[in-house]
């Protein structure tokens, strides 16, 4: 081809790699000729959009942020002052991705984004790992993504409620709320509310399915729970109240309901004198203490209510007599009931 001037050339509104374009060497004042794939690849300059300092391959500005004292090692530098990024964008029903590859496999690993579906999925080896969808974190396959290994644990989780269908280990374990278990809770130690539960497991399985309840009569009955050992005093001193004897008296003395009284007239005769305003069941009992009621005789003033029926006193003249009264209504009264055994009532 003979030489041309430039202006007499043929425009090109596309080029071939192999296309040529004139080179002055100036090292030795000749021009020559590369082809247009060689000046690219050869070119040893970084380039800069909107940068005239360049501080990667590929330096992109939007806004300066005063580079001068920032530095990158990647092949590709964007930088804004207010939202550096990079837009990728596709149509309704595509995926966006970015991949990751090496010199074994060009997609080692890979973020897309699934428009359609609005879920970003996570691949790793090949094979998409997790997902992230509106609301849900989760696994692509069911109980196929550890969080965390036995040697790297996260710190601290912090979570509204947990579900757990396998199982749990942990080296401690801190639940503030409710623990609903379904399945076996083993554990080395318990504590509840900072005191350490000693109990041996055969021990607790006696507490298993009890309750316990703090009812002073035992009203409940229940043949499941389990009485507190203030209601078992309770209700055992109330039982118990109707056999013990509580009070000695060797002188005039008015009885209240529940008293049980030692009566020692050995130094004289002397009166009991019943309450004034008794209740259906009220109780009062005495007992001979020195088997003295034949020679001074114990009286029980009846204070306004009827005994046995009669609007009389009673004079207790034998020894050795015990009686209880327990009181009715106003038209009986109090009602005798003799304590010991082979004593004719008539004696009284």
């Amino acid at each position: 081809m003979a030489d041309s001037k430039i202006s007499d050339l043929t425009a090109l509104t596309s080029s071939a790699s192999d296309d040529v374009l004139p080179i002055v060497d100036t090292s030795a004042t000749a021009t020559k000729k590369m082809t247009i794939e060689n000046i690219f690849k050869e070119i040893p300059v970084s380039v800069g959009i909107n940068e005239g300092t360049p501080l990667a391959k590929l330096h992109v500005v939007r806004d300066a942020i005063n580079h001068s004292t920032q530095s990158s090692l990647a092949p590709i530098f964007v930088e804004d002052d207010t939202r550096p990024g990079i837009f990728i964008s596709g149509n309704l029903n595509n995926i966006g991705i970015i991949q990751f590859g090496d010199n074994s496999s060009i997609n080692a690993g890979e973020i897309f984004y699934d428009h359609s579906a609005d879920k970003f999925s996570l691949r790793c080896a090949g094979t998409v790992q997790a997902t992230l969808a509106d609301g849900v974190l989760a696994p692509e396959t069911d109980s196929d993504v550890d969080l965390g290994t036995t040697s790297l644990r996260f710190k601290d989780t912090f979570v509204d409620s947990i579900t757990v269908t396998g199982e749990v280990d942990a080296a401690s374990l801190d639940i503030s709320g409710n623990a609903d278990i379904d399945g076996t809770l083993e554990t080395d130690a318990l504590s509840i509310n900072g005191t350490a539960v000693t109990s041996n497991a055969a021990e607790l399985n006696i507490l298993d399915g009890k309750s316990f309840v703090d009812e002073d009569d035992m009203s409940s009955n229940s043949a499941t729970a389990i009485a507190s050992q203030q209601s078992i005093k309770a209700y055992v001193d109330s039982t118990t109240s109707d056999i013990n004897y509580n009070l000695t008296k060797t002188a005039n003395y008015t009885a209240v309901a529940g008293d049980r009284i030692l009566c020692d007239t050995s130094g004289g005769a002397f009166t009991i004198t019943l309450p004034a305003s008794p209740n259906a069941g009220d109780k009062v009992h005495v007992l001979d203490a020195a088997a003295s009621f034949d020679n001074n005789n114990l009286t029980i003033a009846r204070n306004s209510k009827k005994i046995q029926g009669a609007t009389a006193d009673l004079t207790i003249t034998t020894e050795n007599t015990g009686i209880g009264l327990v009181f009715y209504n106003d038209t009986y009264g109090w009602r005798i009931l003799v304590d010991a055994y082979g004593v004719d009532p008539t004696e009284l």
